[in-house]
């Protein structure tokens, strides 16, 4: 008597095509995690000119001054986002997985200067060298670098769920061996 191991002809188990739909699914995933990388690079951008926090007297109901997001980080998100451009285009353009991981470690760096570096100083209060009582409100810069670190995170793990999962991924022999094997307690013979 001879088994042998069922076969999985269909379409269904031939993985790599994932949830990437028919035809170009998954170029238009692709140019939606680029557009995704891009968004979120040019509001690193646009964040690094706009007020992180104003500075308000107890005495006064105006700000007394307001502090840029640039001058307060010395400008350490425009590198950031450019290279997060590119990256981006990369990732679409290639689809590799290099890209989208160097993203997603770009966007939590980003997330890092934000709320480490930022966030702390447009929450503070005490007293000015005047001995006058005094507090930090933040201001859209805060809002926008967060935002922009966070969608480049969300581009860099939605790259690389894509580059995984991708058609003609390479499979290396150990491993295209043990899957293209007989199946464990299948006898061969007669």
């Amino acid at each position: 008597m001879t088994a042998t191991p069922p076969e999985a002809n269909t379409e269904y188990s031939r993985g790599g095509r994932g949830f990437s739909g028919p035809g170009g699914g998954r170029r238009a995933s692709l140019l939606a995690v680029a557009a995704l990388g891009l968004l979120g690079a040019a509001l690193l951008v646009a964040a690094e000119f706009l007020p992180l926090y104003a500075l308000h007297l107890v005495s006064s109901e105006r700000p007394v001054g307001t502090v840029s997001t640039g001058s307060h980080n010395a400008y350490a998100l425009l590198p950031l986002a450019v290279l997060a451009a590119l990256l981006s285009l990369a990732a679409a353009r290639w689809g590799a997985r290099a890209a989208p991981a160097a993203l997603a470690a770009l966007g939590v760096i980003a997330l890092l200067i934000a709320l480490l570096g930022d966030l702390p100083d447009t929450s503070a209060h005490g007293l000015t060298s005047h001995f006058v009582l005094a507090a930090n409100t933040p201001r859209a810069g805060l809002y926008l670098e967060t935002l922009g670190a966070v969608l480049l995170v969300l581009a860099g793990g939605g790259g690389l769920l894509l580059a995984t999962g991708a058609p003609g991924t390479r499979v290396g022999p150990a491993l295209r061996a043990r899957f293209s094997g007989p199946a464990p307690g299948a006898r061969s013979g007669s």
